[in-house]
């Protein structure tokens, strides 16, 4: 065999090499989009089903809060009588519980669903009356003792942290508050479970669709 034989043959080797080599990176590049594809939809799919898990969550959440003033008015009416019944207007206060906490997540007091409702019973009529006094019950942080049995907590009270003032307009309730030595200050969870307490007592109220803060440093990490 001649030396033009010998380049032709290293010739057609490379040529098949580099076709070899391009249909191998044209498997690999249409794998990995295939692969990306998948992830996306993957992803897409997890955030969908965590997102309907969360819907459904809240929306157990507000059952339970209904089934909690549903009993709260039954044991009203076995307990007392008819007159101290038409005095009472039943409110819910919602507590952080640390045994809904560790049912939701591994990172604690991160998640505003472990705050869960308890009921009271108000005097107050008046629409902003009653707000008043069920932020002010809830401020008071006064739990049973069966009801910290059942895994309720709260920072509450605080020294000198009492509710100042109330407006509510357009469907914005501002809470404002005097927090002399700044108690509802501290670390992140802290905080945010604090402000969620409440913001979630202040949303049962018919017309409050969003709960603002001041001083603006109030519940702030």
């Amino acid at each position: 065999m001649g030396k033009e034989d010998n380049v032709k043959n290293f010739e057609r080797r490379v040529r098949t090499s580099v076709k070899s080599m391009t249909l191998l990176i044209l498997t690999i590049i249409i794998f990995g989009m295939a692969l990306g594809m998948f992830l996306t939809s993957a992803l897409f799919l997890q955030r969908q089903v965590l997102g309907n898990l969360t819907e459904i969550s809240l929306k157990l959440d507000e059952l339970t809060t209904d089934v909690e003033l549903l009993r709260h008015k039954m044991k009203m009416l076995s307990d007392a009588d008819a007159g101290s019944i038409t005095d009472c207007s039943p409110v819910v206060l919602y507590y952080y519980n640390e045994h809904a906490d560790s049912e939701l997540s591994e990172l604690p007091a991160s998640d505003e669903r472990a705050v869960k409702p308890v009921c009271r019973c108000v005097s107050s009529r008046g629409d902003l009356d009653l707000i008043r006094e069920t932020i002010g019950l809830l401020i008071k942080g006064e739990l049973t003792d069966s009801e910290r049995s059942a895994g309720f907590l709260t920072e509450f009270p605080g020294e000198g942290f009492e509710l100042k003032d109330l407006e509510l307009s357009d469907g914005i309730l501002k809470l404002v508050f005097d927090d002399p030595y700044f108690f509802s200050s501290g670390g992140s969870a802290r905080t945010f479970i604090m402000a969620t307490e409440v913001r979630k007592t202040a949303l049962q109220f018919s017309g409050v669709e969003e709960v603002h803060f001041e001083p603006e440093w109030v519940f702030q990490p």
